[in-house]
């Protein structure tokens, strides 16, 4: 009887040597697909941002060249179109973010200049072509703010339910990143959450009900 649970121990080992090997493997392949599936999604998101702000400097270029407002019905859909690209690249940095903690920072750089070129362009046609859009800047931080998350949130909520056109640029601003940092500075952003409409500035959380009434303003 001894002699048999001794064997069957002996049989047993390499069972359970085989399980963990295959444990073992099957861990590291996740690994690795997972950051194969990551890095390929960063360099199609770095591809599609170039791509982006190409169209949107072929855009600048045409404002710049004839700015008359006879060209307003082209400067808006072309706008409109690279506004909704924009967004979708911010959902997909968002995603990548809260799925893998952080993003490659030369990522979110490109995208902050993206942003900003079309931030600015916004303005420029609101002017022109007297477009009623709101432009709102969202300033947040990923290192110690409570109130960023739900800030965005209630940002996205206001818009799905605001009377006008509302375009949010969100920005990371401890970053270091130039073009923010200069935002900043120009918008006087002490704290975060942080939100500018149109100019002005809010600071610290705003709820969905506030910020209605800020981007509902006539």
């Amino acid at each position: 009887m001894v002699e048999q649970k001794s064997e069957q121990r002996k049989l047993s080992l390499p069972l359970y040597l085989g399980a963990f090997v295959v444990t073992v493997l099957i861990f590291m392949i996740g690994i690795y697909v997972g950051n194969y599936i990551s890095e390929n999604a960063k360099q199609t998101m770095s591809s599609d941002i170039e791509s982006i702000s190409s169209k949107l400097s072929g855009t600048q270029l045409l404002f710049l060249l004839d700015n008359s407002s006879a060209f307003c019905p082209v400067y808006m859909d072309e706008l409109s179109k690279l506004d909704g690209d924009t967004e979708i690249i911010g959902q997909k940095l968002a995603f990548l973010e809260d799925k893998y903690g952080t993003v490659n920072e030369k990522l979110k750089l490109q995208y902050f200049v993206l942003e900003t070129e079309a931030y600015l362009l916004s303005k420029k046609v609101n002017e022109k072509c007297e477009d009623d859009s709101v432009l709102v800047l969202y300033f947040y931080s990923n290192k110690d703010c409570k109130d960023c998350k739900q800030q965005g949130e209630s940002l996205l909520a206001a818009k799905n339910s605001a009377k006008k056109n509302v375009k949010i640029y969100s920005f990371d601003g401890e970053l270091n990143s130039p073009v923010v940092t200069a935002l900043k500075i120009r918008h006087s952003i002490s704290t975060y959450p942080s939100v500018v409409v149109d100019d002005a500035l809010y600071l610290g959380f705003q709820s969905k009900e506030q910020l209605l009434v800020s981007v509902n303003r006539e």
